[in-house]
């Protein structure tokens, strides 16, 4: 290797080339555990390069196995970073809707999921999957406000976000199916023979089984139309995989939610989310879970368990509504167990409770600042008083309130009050101006004059 290295170096020299040994590193991948740890000595221009495990190359970090278990570890970090930013905008009564919220994920979460996603997707382990879907299920609780034992299957069919590795995987079929049309530049890569012996799994030897249909027989090509044809069909069939999971309340799969829900708060939709889940705080049977001593009966008929079906069929809270409501019919449902009224009559009749008792206050203010008024001001000053009160009750109170204070000092801070006032008055130094035959020319200087100006205190 460094006799090639010595021919490339010599040859860029000849046309005002140089390597730089000070940014070059050399990293062995091998499928062959005892050789992680070789270190080869590579040398550039009489000088040897670092050898690195972990190479970064245009945002994919690599490895000597190829299994990308640290480029997981860096994608972990910077969606938890990202994590943040949505609890920042959001929690589970206030915040931006839902919509917003998938939006904003889509942005700045599974962008990072889906860069380079052909190149590792592959060769991934099972744990570095479930590491990137650990993260993930955190960022859909935030946009679904459902609690932790909530599904994973549920916050999926609510957002219509496909997990991690469906994702992924889809992704990826799409890419190697590109990669047939004559017309593409990474089209080499599918036409050369595959290697007999090919331990790693590549992106050809992976998925080329799901998107032969598309291929031109006896060929490695295909043609826009198939292409155009393969994207759908690749797309709906992970769809609709994603959507056949089975609904834990319905024992089917979850219908779509009615659109009229996004007419209700983010309060009362967090709560409907966290009632389809089947773990909400309005279940006693969630709160037993989490407190024993909470008894898991309905606080109504007395009845158990208090789970999501027993909302719809309380013999003391009769209802024409069904559990299907919760999607079907969400604005009834929300009113009829009451998710959305409650808050927005609290907070009216706290709000009228306040203004009540700040005309109370203030009325009760008047009367005795009044009352101190005539007990303690002499005529001159009422007179005096009636004269300056102007249509501002609040600098006639101002005033008077400073009077009556005044009146009733004790006597030691009457003492030094009066000796205060007799205090000579010290003159406030004049702004410094640095005029020439004015003043001196430095502004300590001029403080001087004016402390020895002073009068002795």
């Amino acid at each position: 290797m460094n006799d090639c290295l010595r021919t490339l170096h010599s040859w860029l020299e000849s046309r005002s080339l140089k390597l730089s040994a000070e940014n070059s590193t050399s990293t062995v991948f091998t499928t062959w555990l005892k050789e992680v740890c070789y270190k080869p000595e590579v040398v550039i221009n009489d000088r040897k390069i670092p050898v690195i495990r972990d190479p970064k190359i245009l945002g994919v970090t690599f490895d000597n196995m190829m299994t990308f278990g640290q480029h997981t570890n860096v994608f972990c970090g910077k969606l938890k970073n990202r994590n943040n930013v949505l609890k920042k905008v959001a929690g589970s009564s206030w915040g931006c809707t839902n919509e917003t919220l998938e939006v904003t994920y889509k942005a700045i979460g599974r962008s990072v999921l889906n860069f380079a996603a052909p190149i590792w997707t592959p060769s991934l382990s099972n744990t570095s999957w479930n590491k990137l879907q650990t993260k993930q299920n955190a960022a859909l609780r935030t946009v679904t406000g459902c609690v932790k034992m909530a599904p994973v299957e549920h916050l999926h069919r609510v957002t219509k976000i496909l997990p991690v590795r469906e994702h992924n995987e889809l992704l990826s079929k799409q890419f190697l199916l590109g990669s047939y049309l004559p017309n593409r530049a990474d089209h080499s890569t599918v036409v050369d023979p595959e290697e007999s012996r090919n331990k790693s799994l590549s992106l050809r030897t992976r998925f080329k089984s799901d998107i032969e249909e598309f291929l031109t027989p006896g060929s490695n090509s295909t043609t826009p139309e198939n292409y155009r044809l393969g994207l759908k069909q690749l797309h709906t069939r992970a769809v609709s995989t994603a959507t056949l999971n089975v609904s834990k309340l319905l024992n089917t799969p979850a219908p779509e939610v009615d659109p009229s829900e996004e007419t209700l708060d983010r309060a009362a939709r967090v709560k409907l989310n966290q009632l389809r889940s089947g773990y909400s705080k309005q279940l006693n049977s969630y709160n037993h879970r989490i407190n024993e001593s909470t008894p898991d009966l309905c606080d109504k008929c007395k009845m158990g368990p208090h789970n999501t079906h027993h909302l719809f069929n309380c013999a003391m809270n009769p209802t024409s509504l069904t559990i299907r409501s919760l999607w079907e019919q969400p604005v009834e449902a929300a009113a009829f167990l009451k998710l959305a009224e409650e808050p927005q009559q609290q907070h009216h009749s706290t709000k009228q409770q306040s203004q009540t008792a700040q005309t109370q206050n203030s009325a009760q203010c008047t009367n005795s600042a009044q009352t101190q008024i005539s007990a303690q001001c002499t005529n001159s000053a009422q007179t005096q008083i009636s004269a300056q009160c102007t249509t501002s009750a609040q600098t006639t109170l101002s005033s008077s309130f400073s009077f009556s204070i005044q009146t009733r000092l004790p006597e030691g801070a009457r003492r030094d009050h009066a000796k205060r006032r007799q205090a000579p008055q010290i003159r406030r130094p004049e702004p410094w101006t640095r005029r020439r035959g004015q003043l001196p020319h430095s502004r300590k200087q001029h403080h001087r004059q004016l402390e020895r100006s002073r009068p002795d205190q």
